[in-house]
Order: structure tokens, then sequence, then C-alpha cells
């Protein structure tokens, strides 16, 4: 267990959040510096910071929705129908985000590009997930304490 702002989180669900971000990061960064996809009128600065803001959002959506359960990384299944979720709330966010605060930078932004960089982004962090869950069931994240 890590102690994070007082509450006890459990570390490798710790690893598994700066994992997803630091994926969602690149991901998203590589597509917006590349140009494949136009989200701001600003330098690629604003670029990157839209990513850093998208790839810390993430996994505070993800924790509301119940992604970082224990049954939830169990199971396939309901992995991807929690990343899903989470996408589709990140997506709106996303969105409201660009229309009400960054207004002006935004005003080219149209639904599709914006989709194409979260569909990107959730699927690196699906990608992660799956990973994540293949090596907690393989005993790669367990504990062992000799008594």
């Amino acid at each position: 267990m890590t102690s994070l702002f007082g509450h006890s989180v459990r570390s490798e669900l710790l690893l598994l959040y700066v994992l997803e971000a630091v994926a969602g990061f690149a991901v998203v960064s590589v597509l917006l510096v590349l140009g494949i996809a136009q989200i701001t009128s600003m330098d690629s600065g604003g670029d990157i910071a839209f990513a850093a803001a998208l790839a810390i959002c993430s996994g505070l959506i993800s924790g509301a929705s119940g992604a970082y359960q224990p049954e939830a990384l169990s199971r396939a299944g309901r992995l991807l129908a929690r990343t899903a979720v989470a996408s589709l709330l990140l997506l709106l966010l996303a969105h409201l985000v660009l229309g009400l605060i960054l207004r002006d930078q935004a005003e080219g932004t149209s639904w599709a590009s914006l989709t194409a960089v979260l569909l990107a982004f959730a699927g690196a962090v699906t990608t992660i997930r799956l990973g994540f869950a293949a090596a907690s069931r393989g005993g790669f994240l367990k504990r062992r304490i000799a008594v």
C-alpha cells in the first residue's frame, strides 16, 4: 500500500494509473504533433498541454467509472465495458472543455477529429489494462513475504 494524499492506495493500481497516463499522453501527443489530428489552433505547446490534461483526467474518470476495481480488472468483459464508459465520458468532457474554455483556440475542432484522438487514447489505455491484467493473473504483481 502506498499513502497518497492521506489515503492508502494499492501500489499496483497506482502503477497502472501512471502507465495509462504515460501511454495515453504519448499516443495523443504524437497524433497532435504530427498533425494527424487537429484539436486546437495553438502551437504544439497547446497540443501537449491538451494531451497532458487528457491523460490526467482519464485516470480520474476511469476511477469514477469503476475501472480500477479488482473485479473489473479480473474479467476482460467488465474491463472493456468500463473502459468504453470511461472513454465516452472523457469524449464528452473533452468536447465540453474545448467548447467552453478554449472556444477561441478550438474553432475548427470537429467531433471526428476529437473522436479519433480519443479512440487512439482508449486503444492505448485498453492495451495497458489488458497487459496489466495478464501480468496480474501471471503472478508478476504479487508480493511474496517470507514468514
